[in-house]
């Protein structure tokens, strides 16, 4: 296990960080169909998305 994980990277600038989506957000859904616009969004363009217990997840 690590004892220090500031050695991993170098830390993102304020103007990075903004532009980081991450893959977590609460997309509502109640079919896999609500989920298809998703598809269309930078970084998810390759992705297939799903219906999960109302949240839109990734396939």
């Amino acid at each position: 296990m690590f004892t220090n994980i500031s050695k991993l990277g170098t830390p993102l600038t304020k103007s990075e960080q903004q532009l980081v989506k991450g893959a977590f957000f609460l997309a509502r859904c109640r079919t896999d169909r609500d989920c298809d616009s998703l598809s269309s969004r930078p970084p998810f363009e390759y992705e297939k998305f799903f219906c999960f217990r109302g949240y839109c997840q990734i396939h």
